[in-house]
């Protein structure tokens, strides 16, 4: 707690006099998954779904989840590519939208990563709707891993 209130993220600007706290969110930064920035917005999870938030000021510009309720509160793993925000949801979805304040829906959707098999659920089946890897873009293609091994592969080009 910061000041009493649940903060996720802080922003804090540093200067001749030190560190100075400028503004605290509770809107993303749920459990562990990552945050990204660009173009004066932090992306990330919150307790809405996919979020994004002014760096300017701390607050929601636009809050995003799936339609379907059966994943509708995935959290996942993001990344920026360029102006584009991809990111692997925990029941293996890849997403990919535009890295933008402003709110729109996902350009593409693509389902990549399969529940943990039957002959590795004994051991691993505690990794399944878990991710913990964000996904990877190199030569045109992104590159996503389950936290059982699974490795998955789509060609952009």
């Amino acid at each position: 707690k910061i000041d009493g209130k649940k903060a996720k993220i802080v922003a804090s600007k540093i200067g001749d006099s030190g560190v100075a706290r400028t503004w605290t969110s509770s809107a993303i930064g749920y459990g562990s998954y990552s945050v990204v920035t660009g173009n004066g917005c932090a992306f990330g999870f919150g307790t809405d779904g996919l979020c994004c938030v002014g760096l300017s000021d701390g607050k929601a510009k636009w809050k995003w989840r799936p339609s379907d309720p059966k994943v509708a509160n995935d959290q996942g793993e993001i990344m920026l590519a360029g102006d584009k925000l991809v990111w692997i949801s925990s029941s293996g979805m890849l997403y990919v939208r535009s890295a933008s304040p402003e709110k729109g829906a996902p350009l593409g959707e693509l389902k990549v990563l399969s529940d943990c098999s039957k002959d590795l659920r004994k051991d691993k089946a505690k990794y399944n709707n878990v991710v913990s890897t964000a996904p990877v873009f190199a030569n045109g293609r992104i590159y996503v891993r389950s936290s059982w091994g699974e490795l998955a592969c789509v060609d952009l080009k």
